[in-house]
């Protein structure tokens, strides 16, 4: 039996299945890792359990640029219809599955490359995606952990991440800022002058911590008092979302009223 290749040409990705002899094919792509930081961090704050806030997050920050953050990276329904006919048509639907796809590097030359494990999900949830480790993430770019090196890619059309909005504050139809954040959660902070909004970790480990994501498309990890400098945020619910399944998020700080649209965690 030949090795059975399916292509999903709209993003260019590649699903491999072993042939009966248990040989894969002969093409070897780069993989992309995945992130361990969490579970890194965690460790860190397991060892020293008097580190405090500030130090726990100079070291974190330092591991992050060692193995990215985990990054929910999702693809079109198209593709996750490819993906699941894949499994479905496996000897053993639960056995895993070897995703690829070929990118264009920002320096115009193509990789191959192997993908962590797709996780299948519900439209609502996003329907598929892989979790990368990424350390900037814009919208025309990312930049990925190929190993131990930091590559950055075009960013394909087909690829889609979670998205957080400022709001303007007379028109909320109307989104004054993007951020492009790695999960879905509600935002618990946003800095002055509104280049900056903060995320929670749900590791409750983490809990002293927190992610900045910066407008322009990297993250920093801080302390969670310093997200939440200026006062806590409310759900606004006299204000309707123009966006379905999205919550909108209002801080009042600085004497300035933020208004920040997102779509809650979502359970897979």
């Amino acid at each position: 039996m030949k090795n059975k290749t399916v292509r999903l040409l709209s993003l260019v990705l590649f699903a491999f299945a072993p042939d009966c002899r248990g040989q894969m094919v002969s093409m070897m792509p780069f993989g992309v890792q995945e992130s361990a930081l969490v579970e890194k961090i965690g460790s860190l704050r397991s060892a020293n359990p008097q580190i405090t806030p500030a130090e726990l997050a100079k070291s974190a920050n330092d591991l992050l640029t060692k193995h990215g953050i985990a990054y929910k990276v999702y693809f079109d329904s198209a593709t996750c219809q490819k993906i699941r006919g894949v499994k479905q048509s496996q000897k053993d639907p639960k056995a895993p599955i070897k995703l690829g796809a070929s990118l264009q590097s920002t320096g115009a030359e193509k990789a191959s490359l192997a993908l962590p494990q797709p996780i299948l999900t519900t439209p609502e949830c996003g329907d598929c995606y892989v979790e990368m480790a990424i350390l900037e993430m814009t919208e025309t770019d990312f930049v990925t952990l190929i190993q131990g090196h930091n590559i950055k890619f075009n960013l394909p059309q087909n690829f889609s991440v979670n998205k957080i909005h400022l709001l303007d504050n007379n028109d909320v139809s109307k989104k004054v800022r993007t951020w492009r954040v790695p999960f879905r959660a509600a935002p618990i902070g946003v800095t002055q002058d509104q280049s900056v909004i903060y995320l929670g970790f749900e590791n409750p480990v983490l809990s002293a911590l927190s992610l900045a994501v910066f407008e322009s498309g990297v993250f920093e990890i801080t302390t969670r008092a310093e997200a939440e400098e200026g006062g806590a945020g409310k759900p606004d619910k006299a204000l309707q979302p123009v966006e379905p399944g999205t919550h909108i998020v209002r801080f009042d700080r600085w004497k300035t009223k933020y208004l920040l649209s997102y779509k809650p965690s979502c359970a897979n």
